[in-house]
């Protein structure tokens, strides 16, 4: 969508340019004793230069509506520079010429252009558009936690990142002891129910900052079908797909928190996961239970 408005706002642009092109090839306005081209009137030059910088930032993705609008401005002062020369140069017989009028026409196409905002079509993407290149990649299929209990090697309320990973068919556990990365995989086929409750917590102190560094250590470790997440996604969506993950810390005292349960068998040994999340796991356990 952005490259396709991209060359709306190009197209615009450059049909201006040849109009004002086509207007140069003659004189704008003649008289008894002359003529005159678009060469005579500095606004000419100042459009010149404006639209150039409009055709440089579309073309680099940057807003170039500044200098479009700029390039409008010039029209105006054009006509006000001729009118000053008919009006005190009463001598003259002045006669206005087609190319006068193609010049003006072109200002018609820059306004069509100024409604082809390359920043805003960019804005306004869905929040939940599923970023991938791969398998399923969107925010539904990951979930930052804490662990209660489940497994005795975790210290109590390690940041754990829960994912969905449908290629492998497995919910993977992800965290960091000592600053090494850490994986648990769990069969979806072995899980046979996740419930969770919410509960009120209520906090006399500000809750503890998580560092931004570590859940994007951990989301990064994701790998889905032998491919990493940063990966399949790129740049552009894993930073999108972090941003909407993470939460602020810093700002909430009494809050709900959900509890989630889950239980699943390994041989003929059931066994259980206790984690809690700051974030509403509900679309995240459809995924893993709609596998």
């Amino acid at each position: 969508m952005k490259h396709k408005t991209k060359n709306f706002k190009l197209l615009f642009i450059v049909i201006a340019v040849i109009l004002i092109i086509i207007s140069l090839t003659g004189k704008i306005i003649t008289t008894n004793k002359g003529s005159l081209s678009l060469f005579t009137f500095q606004s000419f030059y100042v459009n010149v230069l404006a639209i150039l910088l409009a055709i440089y930032s579309t073309i680099r993705n940057k807003n170039a509506n500044i200098f479009i609008i700029i390039s409008l401005f010039t029209y105006p002062w054009t006509y006000y520079l001729v009118n000053q020369i008919v009006t005190y140069l009463t001598e003259y017989k002045f006669v206005f010429q087609p190319n006068l009028y193609i010049y003006y026409s072109s200002a018609l196409f820059l306004i069509i252009s100024l409604f082809f905002n390359i920043k805003n079509v960019e804005s306004n993407k869905p929040q939940n558009e599923t970023l991938t290149n791969g398998d399923n990649i969107d925010k539904n299929n990951f979930l930052f936690t804490n662990i209660i209990l489940g497994f005795k090697e975790i210290p109590y309320y390690t940041t754990i990142l829960l994912v969905n990973n449908i290629s492998d068919k497995t919910l993977d556990l992800i965290y960091t002891i000592d600053n090494n990365k850490q994986i648990k995989k769990i069969p979806l086929d072995a899980i046979k129910n996740i419930t969770y409750r919410d509960k009120v917590k209520v906090s006399n102190s500000m809750k503890k900052v998580e560092e931004n560094e570590t859940k994007s250590v951990l989301l990064s470790a994701v790998v889905f079908g032998g491919n990493p997440l940063m990966q399949l996604a790129g740049n552009s969506g894993f930073n999108t797909l972090f941003e909407t993950l993470s939460n602020n810390y810093d700002k909430v005292d009494y809050n709900v928190e959900y509890e989630i349960n889950i239980e699943y068998i390994i041989g003929n040994e059931q066994l259980k996961v206790l984690v809690d999340s700051e974030n509403n796991p509900d679309l995240f356990i459809k995924q893993v239970l709609n596998r």
